[in-house]
């Protein structure tokens, strides 16, 4: 029994011994396809990268950790088919954590995938980081409309006007009207339901409608002036 039980032991560790080996063996397989031409040194990748949204353009601010030694980002886009190579000795980046802004123009309207390398004094390049951002043009332009009106009242001394609920991108609008001692006036609300404004000479006024495509974009769209709104008799 003994000895039976000493064989059952012995065949149980050659296996185990075969499996190690076999797992050790293709580890090496798997190691040895990123060390066959030498041992590879990377540059540092970009911490972090935030994409703001704007009108036929993206601005991104890239943050660097150690990156004193990094000579240039190089940024792609198009399937890699456009690049922007940004020298990054022009902005001293210190040693620790740091960042830059970097715009890039001239985007057609479109959702775009970015992949920024960075490459140091060495010529060592840095694995690739992906983002994503938005440039904006004339499809969204062309998609908005003035805030709608739902009620106005006139008074002796001002005027009101009673807003219909705002789209989700409506930010403001604005005013213009001529007052009683002649001024034009130019009055800029953020969202509210009902405003109330001095009272306007010809009770009449025009306004117009400020959109931001996505939160914390670059540039404001807006629609064209209203055509002069009359408004009705005085209480």
């Amino acid at each position: 029994m003994k000895n039976k039980i000493t064989r059952i032991v012995c065949t149980v560790g050659i296996a185990l011994c075969l499996v190690i080996s076999l797992s050790c063996d293709n580890f090496m397989d798997i190691h040895q396809e990123y060390i066959k031409d030498g041992e590879r040194v990377y540059a540092p990748i970009v911490d972090s990268v935030t994409v703001f949204a704007g009108k036929g353009k993206v601005m991104m601010k890239l943050r660097y950790f150690n990156g004193h030694n990094l000579k240039h980002s190089t940024i792609y886009w198009n399937d890699k088919h456009d690049s922007l190579q940004v020298d990054l000795g022009q902005y001293d980046i210190s040693a620790g954590l740091d960042s830059i802004e970097v715009t890039i123009p001239d985007l057609v309207e479109s959702a775009y995938s970015f992949y920024i390398v960075n490459y140091d004094s060495h010529g060592n390049r840095s694995l690739e980081v992906s983002t994503f951002g938005n440039a904006y043009g004339a499809d969204f332009q062309n998609s908005i409309l003035n805030r709608s009106i739902k009620s106005l009242a006139n008074f002796d001394d001002r005027f009101e006007i009673e807003w219909a609920a705002p789209s989700d991108q409506l930010v403001n609008v604005e005013l213009k009207y001529i007052d009683e001692l002649g001024n034009e006036i130019s009055v800029v609300r953020d969202i509210e339901n009902v405003g109330t404004y001095a009272k306007a000479r010809d009770d009449e006024f025009v306004y117009r409608s400020y959109f931001l495509p996505e939160e914390n974009a670059l540039d404001l769209f807006y629609t064209e002036w209203s055509e002069p709104i009359k408004l009705p008799p005085a209480k």
